[in-house]
């Protein structure tokens, strides 16, 4: 599976070309090994470059080092001016959620100017930056969005899958709040229907059909884990992320873009856990 989704290396080709005259692109093409590999308009170079990098993804040599070609394309892609990025501002948007779903985050440092009259500007430079530690393998929520689909198409959950897009199609276009409600109506949606799938009545309450699970013989939901609990005053991973995706009131410094990240990627890690368990064990009984 690629390293990064289409939408972020199309965003990248689409500000590449924005850079980069037909002289600057031969130099990137022997830079990458690509020489001879696209024709044409700069327009149709890039978009080509992406092909490559999206249908072969080679290993090309950069000033960082080896790495993969989309990561190369999204790499010179952020140094683009002010000026470009603010007249692309949809594709810079897709180049920074889209990197979220495959564990970047893109680092900004500026720097402080004066001019001769005593004016301040300030000039940024942007690099990527691996979302967990060196070392620690990264969430790829790309790769857990992808199996969340397979298996909500797979088992017939057609509203939770509708939910999901939706929440999906939000976050990508930066509409924060838009996509948490999706993902709270997504994970709710998800474990009622499992619960009926099991054998809830489905006219009750969605706390009911939690509880449910969390009953069933076998359990769907495991107190062993702290997933729930007949006690509601012991911990509860379930209780404690549903009150996490329905916060009230203000949170003074916390940007929106960093809360619908960490909700779309504790959502989609813990959606998958409980579309895989429920999967296991339906084709265990078939």
């Amino acid at each position: 599976m690629p390293e990064f989704n289409n939408m972020t290396v199309m965003a990248a080709a689409r500000i590449l070309e924005k850079m980069h005259t037909q002289a600057e692109c031969d130099g990137i093409e022997l830079e990458w090994g690509l020489q001879d590999r696209t024709a044409g308009s700069v327009i149709k170079r890039v978009t080509q470059m992406a092909h490559i990098a999206l249908t072969e993804n080679p290993t090309v040599f950069t000033a960082n080092g080896r790495q993969s070609l989309a990561k190369a394309m999204i790499e010179k892609a952020i140094t683009a001016n002010d000026f470009i990025l603010e007249n692309n501002s949809e594709d810079w948007l897709k180049i920074k959620t889209g990197l979220r779903f495959s564990g970047y985050e893109i680092e900004e440092q500026r720097t402080e100017t004066e001019g001769s009259w005593g004016q301040k500007s300030y000039t940024s430079e942007f690099s990527l930056r691996p979302m967990m530690p060196e070392g620690v393998p990264a969430v790829n929520v790309s790769e857990a969005e992808n199996e969340m689909i397979s298996l909500l198409e797979k088992n017939n959950f057609p509203t939770a899958l509708e939910h999901l897009r939706q929440a999906i199609n939000n976050f990508s276009n930066g509409q924060w709040a838009s996509a948490n409600g999706d993902l709270r109506s997504f994970f709710e949606e998800l474990l009622n229907a499992i619960a009926v799938k099991l054998g809830c009545d489905e006219t009750k309450k969605s706390a009911d059909k939690r509880s449910f699970l969390g009953t069933l013989n076998p359990p769907f939901l495991y107190a062993h884990y702290n997933e729930w609990d007949a006690n509601v005053q012991k911990p509860q991973y379930i209780q404690g992320l549903w009150a996490r995706m329905h916060p009230h009131g203000s949170h003074p410094g916390l940007s929106e873009e960093d809360d619908c990240t960490f909700r779309l990627q504790i959502t989609l890690i813990s959606a998958r856990l409980f579309i895989r368990r429920f999967d296991r064990r339906v084709n265990e009984t078939l």
